[in-house]
């Protein structure tokens, strides 16, 4: 990293934040995404088998392009395994709506109770919260009771639902 030394005196309130306003822009971390990776930066995606491998970023492939644009590259290792894991979760949760929720949730009836996982900060735990709309917003999360609810949060596990699907990891 450059070291810069500079004589604030000479310079007037306003060009004084001016240019620590610039400071704290460059010593801001790069985002990670397609627009700011360079030919030859190293990355990780996820292969087909939930196993994560590292690549070297190539602009004239489209390989290495599309694992950013459908959200398969990740800075290290430890944010893909993350992913992988996450992904665990959801594919659990819809999984176990689907095997152990037989009632059809009525998404036009506004009396109707739509239950999903809620996380209570008050009380630092996880729980079946409902809701009572006519939308639809990511049906194949949502139960037609409070018990299918709790019993996915006892089969999943708490702290995995926790960590992985709220990404609470205090």
């Amino acid at each position: 990293m450059d070291t810069i030394t500079l004589n604030m005196e000479n310079l007037s309130e306003a060009e004084r934040k001016q240019l620590l306003s610039l400071v704290e822009k460059a010593n801001k971390p790069k985002r990670f995404c397609l627009n700011n990776i360079i030919s030859g930066e190293s990355y990780f995606f996820i292969d087909t088998d939930g196993e994560v491998w590292e690549s070297r970023f190539s602009s004239s492939t489209s390989i290495a392009t599309n694992r950013f644009v459908i959200g398969n590259a990740f800075p290290t290792r430890e944010v893909a395994e993350f992913e992988v894991e996450r992904c665990k979760v959801f594919h659990e949760i819809k999984e176990f709506i689907a095997e152990n929720d037989d009632e059809e949730i009525n998404w036009k009836d506004t009396k109707e109770g739509k239950w999903s996982l809620s996380y209570s900060y008050r009380f630092g735990c996880v729980l079946a919260g409902v809701v009572y709309m006519i939308a639809t917003a990511q049906r194949e999360l949502y139960a037609s009771s409070r018990e299918v609810i709790e019993k996915m949060i006892e089969a999943i596990g708490e702290e995995r639902i926790k960590k992985y699907y709220f990404g609470i990891t205090e």
